[in-house]
């Protein structure tokens, strides 16, 4: 497609794009060719509009009809000029509301791409931790990987969650970095062990729950927490009410995900003595995904 005004020898190449098609690709060469297209006419530097859009031409006809309309007083011809700026006034509204809608279209991308750069850096620190946990491995002699596969090393400190996990949980389970922040802040060292344990019970036992199905894998996952004093359950009685209370959802892989359910540990908002762990499970890739911890989420009913 070559672009208005092409001169072969000082021209940018990519001005002017090449597609080579493929039957199926029909549906996305039209978007693609109507966002080359289309904004030409706003986004033109010179006095002549090479590529004039419709609403232009419209509006120049009707100001040549105008012109060649003969005026049989000065009354009719002020009422000619009148139409005219009338019509010179619709054009520049136009021109207004494309800008203002091309300014909006941007603005979205632009938060898109913003939300996408975040998931992105999580996924480069997880990755990142991984990448370090693997090297530790590899490091470390045979009886070393014996040891630590007989026994995985213990949880000390919440600034070493995000390693522990990569290490230890392995990747059906990822916590997000709103849940890391929060136990880096909000953490209570009363409840470390009980926290790290919570997780070692939804790796071998709420995880392949889920994976699988059954009411006795349900049932010992179930009973499992309950040794720990923990009980799996929804955060509201209405599900949806999720959607409607602030802090109830993460921006996880360029996407909005609420909230629905968490595992809970005591009672009140003192984290010294109790714990919350919302969670949502990625069906896609199958694994369960802590949105926020420890911390208890404020609601109506403080369950």
């Amino acid at each position: 497609m070559y672009a208005p005004g092409l001169k072969e020898d000082e021209e940018d190449p990519y001005q002017h794009p090449l597609w080579l098609l493929r039957p199926e690709d029909n549906g996305a060469f039209t978007k693609s060719l109507a966002s080359r297209v289309l904004p030409y006419a706003f986004l033109t530097s010179t006095e002549v509009d090479d590529f004039p859009r419709f609403a232009a031409l419209r509006e120049a006809a009707a100001k040549q009809e105008l012109r060649q309309r003969p005026a049989q007083n000065k009354n009719e011809q002020i009422q000619v000029e009148v139409e005219l700026l009338k019509l010179e006034l619709e054009g520049l509204e136009d021109d207004r509301d494309a800008w203002q809608a091309l300014a909006q279209d941007e603005e979205t991308k632009r938060i898109a791409s913003e939300a996408e750069l975040e998931r992105l850096k999580d996924e480069n620190r997880r990755l990142e931790a991984k990448a370090a946990a693997l090297e530790h491995s590899l490091n470390s002699s045979a009886s070393d990987a014996v040891s630590v596969a007989a026994s995985p090393r213990t949880l000390t400190s919440y600034d070493d969650l995000e390693e522990w996990a990569e290490e230890v949980l392995g990747e059906k389970i990822y916590i997000h970095q709103a849940a890391l922040r929060d136990c880096k802040k909000n953490g209570h060292d009363n409840m470390l062990v009980r926290i790290s344990a919570a997780l070692i019970v939804i790796r071998d036992y709420v995880v392949p729950a889920r994976l699988s199905g059954g009411l006795e894998r349900y049932n010992i996952a179930k009973s499992k927490l309950t040794e720990l004093g923990m009980e799996d359950s929804p955060c509201f009685v209405n599900r949806d009410d999720a959607k409607r209370t602030t802090g109830y959802s993460v921006q996880y892989e360029g996407t909005t995900q609420y909230l629905y359910e968490h595992i809970k540990y005591g009672n009140g908002y003192d984290n010294s003595n109790q714990i919350r762990i919302y969670y949502f499970w990625d069906e896609q890739k199958s694994r369960f995904v802590i949105g926020k911890m420890p911390s208890h989420l404020r609601n109506n009913l403080t369950n």
